[in-house]
This record gives C-alpha cells, sequence and structure tokens, in this order.
C-alpha cells in the first residue's frame, strides 16, 4: 500500500478557498494500493474535520509535544484529538530549522 499526503504548508488563503479544494480532494476514488491524506493547517482542522469524509484521511502539519503550557501559536497533539485527524507530519524541515530536535521529533 502507498501512502500519498499532501501538504498544505500555509494555503490556501481562506477557509472558503480550503473548503473548496478539500471538497475536490474528497472525489479521489478508492484504490486498494493508495491511501490519500491531507495535511491542513491548523486554523482549518475544526471546520474541515465537519465535511464527510471519504477515504481521504485528514492530517495535522506539527504539533507540541507538550500537552499544555506557554507556546504561543503552537497546537499541542492533545487540543488536536478532538478533530480525529489521521495523520501528523513531524520533522518536517522548516519545523527542523526552527530548533526541532531528533527528540521532540521522536
Amino acid at each position: 500500500m502507498y501512502l500519498i499526503v499532501g501538504n498544505w504548508k500555509m494555503n490556501p488563503g481562506s477557509l472558503n478557498e480550503a473548503i473548496k479544494i478539500y471538497k475536490q480532494v474528497l472525489k479521489i476514488k478508492k484504490s486498494n494500493k493508495v491511501q490519500v491524506a491531507v495535511c491542513v493547517p491548523s486554523i482549518y482542522l475544526a471546520n474541515l474535520s465537519k465535511i464527510k469524509k471519504t477515504i481521504v484521511q485528514l492530517g495535522l502539519q506539527d504539533a507540541c509535544s507538550m500537552a499544555t503550557g506557554a507556546e504561543t501559536g503552537l497546537n499541542s497533539i492533545k487540543m488536536a484529538t478532538a478533530y480525529k485527524p489521521g495523520y501528523m507530519l513531524a520533522g518536517h524541515s522548516e519545523v527542523r530549522m526552527r530548533n526541532d530536535t531528533d527528540k521532540d521529533v521522536n
């Protein structure tokens, strides 16, 4: 089984665009050989998680390993679980450049 994951990074520029694009992605046909996920900006996760799913999994782009705390702009895995993301990107190069270590990623 292959896994294809689309990482939206800081795109698109609005929730309306995100919904439109996500609904198009959800039209992907089922395959026994390929699983598909889209990792979206956290600001869109709550709204996109309300849309009826198909075979496409919704994913989180990154998360802080701390459950709570004074980490401005970060989201914890605990916070994201309410939206049931199927995947999460960890150790992405842009995050690594901001000092995430192997320990953080693991």
